[in-house]
């Protein structure tokens, strides 16, 4: 008499976070093995074929749930589109699936934060062209208000000018020693370099002319007109051929139709003010 098989042990208790399914290998053997699934099972209805019989559609959890139980073995069939698969292959492929899934979602999730670090970069670059755009604009304010008051300040020294033309007219103009600026003959100071100007301008310490010519008839080779006048590099110039070659004819023939040239020539000092 054949012994009967001993009884299936107990279903375990199903691990925290795992889905603990009873597999049945073969249909014809009782040897049971236990499989860890994906805690997110696949949903929806589908039939089972099952040792010949073909059942009605139930919930994809009510045959994981008699899969466990140890009803359904994992080489039972289910329809899933019109197709005949056993459940380790259709949980097999729906945990590819999800894991592919989930890869996608990370890939979708790593194009996002590039797109966002990319828009982070874009706005920095942003920042700094707007930032280079004020510092440019602050510049060219400043450059155009430096123009409008130096463009100021020349119409105001143009109106000086023009109410001083009238009066200098009459009492007559001179040049400053210092800078050359034009400047009224009695003046006591120069507009432009603020230098004092005393009484250098006034008829009476302007030289004379008259003393001037003299001087270059009977002393020109000696230069002292030139100094008479301020015009001491002249003078030197004068005094040195002088000395030097004094005992030639054509160096004194040369100095003398130089004193006549500035006789004729010379009629201002050096500063530009006119002789008496």
């Amino acid at each position: 008499m054949q012994t009967p098989p001993p009884p299936p042990p107990p279903p375990r208790t199903p691990a925290r976070g795992k889905l603990q399914l009873r597999i049945a290998p073969n249909a014809a053997t009782n040897d049971a093995a236990t499989q860890s699934f994906d805690p997110n099972p696949p949903s929806g209805n589908y039939r089972v074929r099952w040792r010949g019989k073909i059942t009605d559609e139930m919930p994809i959890s009510l045959i994981l749930r008699k899969t466990e139980n140890g009803e359904l073995g994992m080489l039972t069939q289910i329809e899933v589109n019109a197709r005949w698969l056993t459940i380790r292959d259709f949980l097999a492929g729906h945990e590819q699936s999800e894991k592919e899934r989930i890869a996608t979602a990370n890939r979708e999730a790593e194009v996002e934060k590039e797109r966002i670090a990319t828009a982070n970069r874009e706005a920095e670059v942003e920042r700094a062209r707007r930032k280079e755009e004020a510092v440019r604009d602050a510049a060219e304010k400043k450059r155009l208000a430096d123009e409008n008051a130096a463009e100021l300040a020349r119409q105001h020294e143009l109106e000086i000018e023009r109410a001083r033309a009238p009066i200098a007219a009459q009492q007559g103009t001179a040049f400053c020693r210092f800078c050359g600026n034009q400047i009224l003959v009695t003046a006591a100071m120069c507009m432009k370099c603020g230098s004092p100007i005393g009484n250098h301008n006034s008829a009476a310490t302007r030289k004379s002319r008259t003393v001037y010519v003299l001087l270059a008839l009977f002393f020109g080779p000696l230069g002292i007109h030139n100094f008479y006048a301020e015009y001491y590099g002249r003078g030197a110039a004068q005094l040195l051929i002088c000395i030097f070659f004094g005992w030639l004819i054509l160096p004194i023939l040369i100095l003398w139709i130089w004193n006549l040239f500035e006789i004729f020539a010379v009629k201002q000092d050096p500063n530009g003010n006119p002789f008496n």
